[in-house]
């Protein structure tokens, strides 16, 4: 995970993975799916680092909503599914 560029995000977690990027915009929370060469599919490591990042999510008034998307640079895909 890696955090978004500063101009995205008011707070960011981050792990020296960098196939997940989580990151916020004021209230809204960002899931960013960053697997190019896999057309972004997820894998356990992402499901891992985005589950409980959704949990804190669903609990903090700070965020009113989250949004998953892919890097809009790495691609043709959104997300091609998992990767098991």
């Amino acid at each position: 995970v890696r955090a978004a560029p500063r101009s995205m995000a008011s707070a960011a977690f981050s792990t020296s993975a960098e196939e997940l990027i989580v990151a916020t915009d004021g209230p809204v929370g960002q899931l960013i799916l960053n697997r190019p060469k896999a057309l972004h599919a997820l894998n356990p490591n992402m499901v891992a680092i985005a589950t409980p990042v959704i949990q804190e999510w669903t609990t903090n008034d700070a965020v009113a909503s989250f949004v998953m998307r892919s890097d809009p640079w790495g691609g043709k895909a959104f997300c091609a599914g998992g990767d098991v």
